[in-house]
């Protein structure tokens, strides 16, 4: 997938994806998107990469499929480039489990760390509107107490898994 600056191609493109109704999701939560999460997961090779590609060439390009495997800085960075676009992060487990659930509560919350220049003044605070979709072999639940020791989240602590609301991916045939 690549753009070519027809968007009546595109459209057709899009029309053929027939009966897989995961992809007809992607693509209608990929042209509504504002403030929405979702995650995919599922064995390997099911089609979640093509699909996050797919949700990229809504917004024009597959150069905004990011990997999971980032610092929490770096996800920071990514997610203040990518707001109000679309923020795509493939292979949930790559992401060090040290750094998972600071990463996933500080993208759910949209808005990064509070830091200090070296003269002790407050730097700008990075935030964005995040619509980020997400894929992985594992849930976001279960990345987020993959560490040993770590405890199961329940209600408001369970803010991240809840709003990167899972799907599971069942895209066979593409």
């Amino acid at each position: 997938m690549a753009p070519d600056g027809f968007g009546s191609r595109w459209r057709a493109c899009a029309r053929d994806v027939g009966d897989f109704r995961r992809l007809r999701r992607a693509i209608v939560a990929a042209r509504r998107a504002r403030e929405r999460r979702d995650h995919f997961f599922g064995n390997s090779s099911v089609g979640k990469t093509t699909l996050l590609k797919l949700i990229a060439s809504v917004w024009g390009e597959s150069v905004l499929v990011h990997s999971w495997r980032a610092t929490a800085n770096g996800l920071e960075g990514v997610a203040d480039r990518t707001s109000d676009i679309v923020l795509i992060l493939d292979e949930l487990g790559q992401l060090d489990a040290r750094d998972a659930a600071t990463s996933l509560y500080m993208l759910a919350g949209g808005a990064g760390k509070i830091r200090m220049n070296r003269d002790a003044t407050l730097k700008d605070i990075r935030s964005w509107r995040a619509f980020i979709m997400s894929s992985g072999e594992m849930t976001v639940e279960t990345k987020m107490t993959q560490m040993r020791g770590a405890k199961a989240y329940t209600g408001r602590d369970a803010a991240p898994a809840q709003r990167l609301r899972g799907s599971r991916a069942e895209l066979r045939g593409i």
